[in-house]
């Protein structure tokens, strides 16, 4: 009761329109716990008092939105009826584990489909790669790119609360030209990398660890980002 009488108390303030519900997932993680020998939860006693939870906050914010962070948890997807969207914390990329493996890879684009094409979510995407990594950051951004609509926000933040904006996320690519409905594997190429075509580019994401020789017609130059974030002077080009 607690803090559903804070979150109600904020709303009513002129500071706050909406509510983020952090570490919200359908199952009790051992690093969730303040103290594990008091609260020994099980996974269904968790579930049932999460979905309590968040139907309450629901009802409290009205019209306000409601999102909860705990989408990268497969399963966590079933909560998206009681909220307006979910995050995916360390999407592609994360401070605990680094970049993401092909299978890993696949289950988040898998998690993005779902939000947005069975549940009609708004998906939250928060990546962490470091800003000097060049190539990585290509990979999440592109990453991002292969699953993007209106409904699918990205962001990239490898220090909790420094947000990034690179030079790539001013690419104006147009209008998609092909789009996954239920599983990534829509987009991929039997030679294993994954394309998606705009009015103004291709993005191609190689998601294995090994690399892999592209088979088709492909524009001529490829993008190209320095290090450093738009703010510090990074920049965007291409090469043949």
């Amino acid at each position: 009761n607690y803090s559903l009488d804070r979150i109600n108390e904020n709303l009513l303030s002129p500071d706050y329109s909406g509510v983020f519900c952090d570490n919200t997932t359908h199952k009790i993680q051992t690093w969730m716990y303040e103290v594990p020998k008091v609260y020994c939860y099980d996974d269904t006693t968790w579930k049932y008092g999460i979905i309590q939870f968040l139907g309450r906050v629901d009802s409290i914010a009205e019209t306000n939105p409601v999102f909860f962070n705990g989408l990268g948890m497969t399963g966590s997807e079933v909560l998206l009826p009681l909220a307006d969207g979910g995050m995916f914390e360390g999407l592609y990329c994360s401070n605990w584990s680094g970049y993401a493996s092909e299978s890993w890879w696949q289950t988040s684009q898998n998690q993005v489909l779902r939000t947005i094409n069975t549940y009609h979510k708004i998906f939250l995407g928060l990546s962490q790669a470091p800003i000097t990594d060049t190539l990585g950051r290509l990979f999440v951004y592109g990453s991002f790119l292969l699953t993007s609509d209106d409904s699918v926000w990205f962001a990239n933040a490898n220090s909790f609360s420094i947000f990034a904006h690179f030079p790539e996320m001013n690419l104006v690519l147009g209008k998609p030209l092909d789009t996954a409905y239920s599983n990534i594997s829509e987009l991929r190429h039997p030679n294993g990398y994954y394309i998606r075509p705009f009015e103004h580019g291709m993005v191609l994401v190689n998601p294995t660890a090994n690399p892999i020789t592209l088979a088709g017609n492909y524009p001529n130059n490829l993008v190209v980002v320095s290090p450093g974030t738009t703010i510090d002077g990074g920049k965007i080009h291409t090469v043949p």
